[in-house]
C-alpha cells in the first residue's frame, strides 16, 4: 500500500520524504481545505515538486473545497500550472470543477476528495464515470463496504489510516457555516466541535463539557485487512500539524508496511507524543465506536506525576517523579483525573535523582500526572536538509580538449562537455580547489558522494568551475525527473485554457425576505455559548 503523507510547507514535505512516504499531497493559496496554514505558491510549487520526484516520490495536490463560479477560472488555472510543474494527480471535491477538468485536460488524473462522501459502490461507480481514478471514501466507511466497493468497482481505494476524525459525516458538517459562514467545504473550518457544550433534556442539564469533539484516528493495528480489502493508499491526515508530527506518523506506518504490517508499543508511543487527542479509536471500521473524547487538544504520553508544589510570591516550584529526562523547552500538561488542568513549557529545570523540579505560575497538585507534550530535543534534530541524493564526479581537464564531467546519480549518469582547457601560466588546478567547487551542493538535492580527478597543467578560474559544477547538477536534475516523469506518464499541459461564455439558461431568482432560522430540538437542547444571533440570519429564495 501507498503511504500518503500531508505537506502543509516545505518543513513538512522534507519530513515526508526523508521519512519514507510513497506520495504527499499539499495545497497552494486558497484553493484548498486547509487555507488556513502557509500552504505552497505556484511560484514554489515546481521546486516542491522536483525535490518530492526526484526522490521518486509523487505529488497530490487538493483543490478540494466547493468553487464560487467566478473562482472557477482561477482554479481551472491552478490546474494548468501544476501540471506544468508535472504534479502526478489532483484531489478535487467540487463536480462543476470536474467536468471543466475533463473537458478541457481529460488526460489529467484525478482523486474524489473523502469531502465527497463517497461510502458505497454506487457512489464509487459514479465516480469511476465521471472520470476519477480513485475514490478517497468518507471516514464513515466500513471494512465490509470497502471489500464490496472493491469487488464491484474498477478503481483506486484510498483510506485515512491516521488523524482528526470529523464528528459530523464527511463533507457534511454546516456548523461553523451555519454560525459564522465559514464552511469547512471552503477550507473555513474553525472547528467548533472543539468547543465544550452543554446538553440539557426538559430545562436538565445532562452533560457538559466536550461532547462533540472527537479521538484521533489510528489503524495502525489494521492495516493488513485493509490491504485484503482493496485499500491501495493509506493517507495520514494533518496538513496544519508540525513537521515532528509528519515525521513521526509517516516513520511508523512506513516501518509497519516494511514488517509485514506489525507494529510495536514504541511506534504507538511516537505518533502519541506526536499529536493525540485521547486515546485513539479506529473510526468506523467496524461500525460506529467510540470516537468521543472528553479533551480536544494534544493529550501527549505520561511520564510521571507531581511529587510536591510550593506557590512562590513571583512563581510557583513543581517538582514531579518522571520516567524521561526532561530538557529546556518541553512541553507538559497536567491532569487530574480526567480534567486538563494546565499546560506548561518547561524551563529552568533542576533535577535531583529522579525528579524534577520546574519554576512557572501554573497551579498544580500533587497527585496531577504529568504528560509530554513536545520533545524539545527530537523536533530541534529534525534535519532539514535536502540534499539526499548521492552524486558522483569524474572530472577530465586536458591542455587543448574540452572539459568533460561524467555525472552520476541513481544509476543514471550524463556527460558535460565544456570549453577547451588551456594551459596554465603560473597556478594550474589542484585536486583541492576542483574538489572544493564541486562540493558546494548544499542548496540542491545532492550530495557528494565520490570524486576523481584527472588534470593536466591547466587552469580555471573558481567562478568558471562552479558553473561547470552548476551546469552538471542541472543535467542530472533533468535526466532523473525526464526518468521519472516517463516512467509515470505524466500529462504535459501546452495550452491554457479559459472557460467559455455559455449562455445562463437557469431560473431566475427572486429575493423575497430575510428570515431568522431557529433550532428545535424538542426535548434536546444544545447550548452554543455567546454565538452571535445577528449571525444566524439567511436569505431565502424563491426559485421560479
Amino acid at each position: 500500500m501507498e503511504i500518503l503523507a500531508p505537506a502543509g510547507n516545505k518543513k513538512s514535505l522534507i519530513q515526508a520524504v526523508k521519512n519514507g512516504a510513497d506520495a504527499v499531497y499539499l495545497g497552494v493559496a486558497s484553493y484548498n481545505a486547509r487555507n488556513n496554514i502557509d500552504n505552497f505558491t505556484l511560484e514554489n510549487l515546481p521546486e516542491a515538486v522536483a525535490f518530492a520526484h526526484l526522490n521518486n516520490v509523487k505529488v497530490y495536490l487538493t483543490l478540494n473545497i466547493l468553487f464560487d463560479d467566478d473562482e472557477l477560472q482561477g482554479a481551472l488555472d491552478v490546474v494548468y500550472y501544476a501540471t506544468k510543474a508535472k504534479v502526478d494527480a489532483f484531489i478535487v471535491q467540487d463536480l462543476g470543477l470536474v467536468r471543466l477538468i475533463k473537458k478541457y485536460y481529460p488526460d489529467v488524473v484525478i482523486h474524489a476528495s473523502t469531502q465527497m462522501a463517497i461510502h458505497n459502490a454506487e457512489g464509487a461507480k459514479l465516480a469511476k464515470e465521471l472520470g476519477f481514478s480513485r475514490v478517497v471514501l468518507a471516514r464513515e466507511v466500513e471494512l465490509s463496504e470497502i471489500r464490496k466497493i472493491k469487488d464491484e468497482v474498477d478503481i483506486e481505494i484510498e483510506y485515512l489510516c491516521q488523524g482528526a476524525l470529523c464528528v459530523c459525516f464527511s463533507g457534511n458538517c454546516y456548523l461553523c457555516s451555519y454560525a459564522t459562514n465559514n464552511s469547512g467545504n471552503r477550507g473555513k473550518c474553525q472547528q467548533f466541535c472543539r468547543l465544550p457544550f452543554s446538553l440539557y433534556k426538559a430545562d436538565k442539564l445532562i452533560k457538559k463539557g466536550n461532547l462533540l469533539s472527537t479521538k484521533d484516528l489510528c489503524m495502525l493495528n489494521r492495516l493488513k485487512e485493509m490491504e485484503e480489502a482493496g485499500v491501495c493508499t493509506l493517507k495520514i491526515e494533518g496538513r496544519a500539524r508540525r513537521p515532528f508530527y509528519v515525521a513521526s506518523a509517516t516513520k511508523v506506518y512506513k516501518k509497519a508496511k516494511n514488517n509485514n504490517y506489525n507494529a510495536n508499543k514504541e511506534d504507538f508511543s511516537l505518533l502519541k507524543l506526536a499529536f493525540n487527542r485521547g486515546d485513539y479509536c479506529e473510526g468506523y471500521f467496524n461500525g460506529n465506536d467510540n470516537i468521543i473524547s472528553n479533551i480536544q487538544g494534544h493529550k501527549g504520553v505520561y511520564i510521571g506525576e507531581v511529587s510536591s508544589f510550593e506557590s512562590g510570591k513571583n512563581f510557583n516550584k513543581i517538582t514531579m517523579k518522571l520516567n524521561h529526562k526532561l530538557n529546556s523547552g518541553d512541553g507538559l500538561k497536567f491532569f487530574r483525573g480526567e480534567n486538563e488542568v494546565t499546560s506548561i513549557g518547561a524551563y529552568d529545570i533542576t533535577c535531583n535523582g529522579g525528579c524534577y523540579t520546574v519554576t512557572s505560575k501554573a497551579n498544580v497538585k500533587v497527585g496531577d500526572r504529568v504528560h509530554l507534550t513536545l520533545d524539545a530535543a527530537k523536533e530541534e534534530n529534525l534535519n532539514y536538509d535536502t540534499n539526499l541524493i548521492p552524486l558522483d564526479f569524474d572530472v577530465n581537464m586536458q591542455e587543448g580538449a574540452p572539459i568533460l564531467v561524467k555525472v552520476r546519480a541513481k544509476n543514471e549518469e550524463v556527460v558535460y562537455s565544456g570549453e577547451v582547457c588551456e594551459s596554465a601560466i603560473n597556478m594550474p588546478l589542484t585536486y583541492n580547489s576542483c574538489y572544493e567547487s564541486f562540493n558546494k551542493l548544499k542548496e540542491s538535492n545532492f550530495y557528494l558522494n565520490s570524486f576523481s580527478f584527472n588534470c593536466g597543467d591547466v587552469f580555471l578560474t573558481k567562478s568558471k568551475l562552479n558553473e561547470v559544477r552548476r551546469e552538471c547538477v542541472k543535467l542530472i536534475t533533468e535526466r532523473l525527473l525526464d526518468r521519472y516523469n516517463n516512467e509515470n506518464n505524466i500529462v504535459l499541459l501546452d495550452e491554457r485554457k479559459n472557460i467559455e461564455n455559455e449562455e445562463n439558461n437557469t431560473k431566475s431568482v427572486k429575493k423575497l425576505k430575510k428570515i431568522k432560522i431557529f433550532s428545535d430540538f424538542d426535548e434536546i437542547n444544545a447550548d452554543f455559548g455567546n454565538l452571535d444571533e445577528s449571525k444566524l440570519i439567511y436569505d431565502c429564495y424563491d426559485f421560479s
